[in-house]
C-alpha cells in the first residue's frame, strides 16, 4: 500500500484523523496536571544509632544485626545495607520501586513500629534509633565565581561571601 497516494486520494479521512488527534491533544494538554516541581517519592530510609565507645564488631553484633533482623520481617523491602563504625551503626533501607507512592507513609510507620519494638532490647548506652525517610525536598544549585588575573583567592573568597550575604535574604534561597 502506498500511503502518500492513499492520503492524497482520501483527504477527508486524513483530515478527520488530524482533527481527532488535534482535539485529543488539546483536551489532554488541559487535563494533565502541571506543577513547577513534580512530586516524586524517594523510597529509601536511613537508620542511625550511636553506641559510644564500642568497636565496629560490638556495634555489628549488639546494634546492627538485631535491627536488621527486625527490618527483614517487613514486606516490600528491596535491599538493606548496613555499616558499623566505631560507636555508630548506619542502616540503609530501600523499598520496592513498584510500591505505590500513596502507600509510603504506611511503610514508614511500619518501619518506625519495628524500630520501637527493637529499641528496648538494645544495650544500655546506645542512643535511640534515628529514622530519616524524608529526602524529597532536597535540591541545590551551584554557582562558580571566576575572575581574570589580578585577583587573589582571598579577594575572590571575600566577593563570594558578599554575594552570599546579599542573596541570603531573598525568599527561597
Amino acid at each position: 500500500m502506498n500511503i502518500p497516494k492513499y492520503s492524497l486520494e482520501n483527504s477527508k479521512i486524513i483530515y478527520f484523523f488530524l482533527a481527532v488527534m488535534l482535539i485529543g491533544s488539546i483536551y489532554s494538554f488541559f487535563k494533565l496536571p502541571k506543577k513547577e516541581d513534580a512530586p516524586f517519592v524517594i523510597k529509601q530510609a536511613v537508620l542511625v544509632t550511636q553506641y559510644p565507645g564500642a568497636t565496629p564488631f560490638e556495634v555489628e553484633k549488639l546494634i546492627t544485626e538485631p535491627i536488621e533482623r527486625e527490618i527483614q520481617s517487613m514486606s516490600d523491602v528491596l535491599q538493606i545495607k548496613s555499616e558499623s563504625y566505631f560507636g555508630m551503626s548506619k542502616i540503609s533501607i530501600e523499598l520496592q520501586p513498584t510500591l505505590d507512592p500513596d502507600y509510603m507513609p504506611v511503610k514508614w510507620d511500619e518501619l518506625r513500629r519495628k524500630v520501637a519494638n527493637i529499641e528496648p532490647r538494645l544495650p544500655s548506652g546506645a542512643s535511640s534509633i534515628s529514622v530519616s525517610d524524608d529526602f524529597g525536598d532536597v535540591f541545590g544549585i551551584h554557582y562558580a565565581l571566576s575572575a581574570d588575573d589580578g585577583y587573589t583567592y582571598d579577594e575572590l573568597r571575600d566577593w563570594a561571601q558578599k554575594i552570599k550575604t546579599g542573596l541570603s535574604p531573598v525568599p527561597g534561597v
